[in-house]
């Protein structure tokens, strides 16, 4: 190509410039062809440009849209923009011009633009050859680029769109996109995950919009909205074992029972926290310490001891030894740990736990005042009393963390009889 090329500049005056043209940008588009199969994408587009100067009798518009592929491959998308936008000025529309469009827009964050362009190019499938001439009816016939839409394309085409509508909130207009893109490839797990993605956004957006309105959460929709998001990331997880899928079907479990926890439905609430446990994620490299520690709490607030103790397991596991000091999250797991361990009667490793918090964070108040929980539940109230104290003198603001430990460690006084230190330490916390 690079020889007919040379060729074609050297011919003289004599021979048909319209044919020479059209040769010479055919063969600048074969070699811009080359460079891209190789992935030469700068040579691509610079050799596209040369073909483009020739101004032939139409296929400049393949070489627009051939160039914009470069530019938009190489991330550059308000230059593949130009292109696409020339090549849709220089002829009718056709669908991947303004799918390639829409997609530049989608990466600018130009997300109405997108919308009209992908909207566009769903109306937009197929031409009328008859109204064109002879050479651009060959060239429409060479060129896949202006072929009808096939499915595949037609629900990439969707994805993005409904993706565009939900950068706007416009949730509803996304699931419908969701839809039909799922109707037409039905094994796809990624489309399942973005529309189960969407019904989550869908509910946190609107439980954000109620609190910053001052209005009462519909926590009842927000259950339905979750209760889809949890059947499509459990379809997702059929069809691919993308890391995503795991993660977002166990926030999905987790957000769906903090609702069900403000409609007092604690029973349902414990069921989603205990599938959340349950989720496998050992080719997971996700963090979901927040994830462990809101099951933890919350079980613990149910009194499920034993599943909470799963759930900081599970916590405690995603930290490597040797432990840094002065963890905060990874304290407080062991503190949490270490209290569902003395509810359940395990006082050793409940005082295992919280040795070692103490020992990670000497100087935070938590780990001693557990540990006089520990002792005062074995009925060693002079130990108990030991650390309670140790908690209340150490200097750091402790407010209402000092009043419940006064008052625990007045409980301690009056199991030995000591009742005036215990009547001493009620008044005190009373004035926390």
């Amino acid at each position: 190509y690079i020889r007919a090329i040379e060729l074609l500049e050297s011919i003289n005056d004599d021979f048909d410039r319209c044919n020479q043209l059209n040769y010479l940008q055919h063969a600048y588009e074969c070699l811009g062809n080359l460079y891209c199969y190789t992935k030469q994408n700068e040579k691509a587009d610079r050799t596209y440009t040369k073909g483009i100067e020739c101004d032939g009798h139409g296929s400049v518009v393949n070489l627009l849209y051939k160039r914009g592929v470069c530019a938009l491959k190489e991330g550059h998308f308000a230059e593949a923009l130009q292109d696409f936008s020339a090549a849709i000025s220089k002829g009718p529309n056709n669908w991947k011009l303004l799918m390639y469009r829409g997609i530049c827009y989608f990466h600018l964050e130009e997300f109405q633009n997108a919308i009209c362009d992908f909207t566009e190019a769903l109306l937009t499938e197929s031409k009328d050859l008859s109204e064109l001439n002879e050479f651009s009816r060959k060239f429409i016939q060479t060129f896949s680029c202006f072929s009808e839409m096939e499915a595949k394309h037609k629900a990439e085409i969707l994805e993005l769109r409904a993706q565009c509508f939900e950068q706007l909130d416009r949730f509803d207009e996304a699931l419908a996109d969701y839809d039909q893109a799922i109707s037409i490839h039905p094994d796809d797990g990624w489309l399942y995950y973005l529309r189960g993605k969407c019904h989550a956004d869908k509910a946190f957006s609107q439980k954000h919009q109620a609190e910053c309105n001052h209005i009462p959460v519909d926590h009842a929709h927000a259950i339905i909205e979750y209760s889809q998001a949890i059947e499509d990331f459990s379809r997702a997880l059929e069809f691919g074992s993308d890391t995503r899928y795991a993660r977002f079907l166990s926030s999905a479990y987790l957000s769906r029972a903090l609702a069900y926890e403000k409609e007092n439905q604690s029973d349902l609430a414990i069921s989603d926290l205990c599938k959340c446990l349950t989720i496998d994620r050992e080719t997971d490299d996700v963090d979901y310490t927040y994830v462990y520690n809101t099951c933890g709490r919350l079980l613990m607030e149910y009194e499920a001891y034993d599943k909470a103790v799963l759930s900081f397991n599970k916590l405690i596991l995603t930290y490597s030894a040797p432990f840094a000091d002065n963890d905060i999250t990874l304290e407080m797991a062991l503190n949490m740990r270490g209290i569902a361990y003395c509810k359940l009667g395990d006082y050793d490793q409940a005082l295992a736990d919280h040795y070692l918090a103490i020992k990670l964070a000497p100087h935070s108040p938590y780990g001693y005042c557990s540990l006089g929980e520990d002792y005062s539940a074995m009925g060693q109230y002079e130990k108990a009393i030991e650390n309670y104290t140790l908690a209340i003198n150490i200097d750091e603001p402790i407010s209402q963390n000092g009043s419940y430990t006064l008052s625990q460690r007045s409980k301690a006084y009056g199991a030995i009889g000591e009742e005036e230190k215990a009547q001493e330490d009620l008044k005190l916390a009373q004035q926390w």
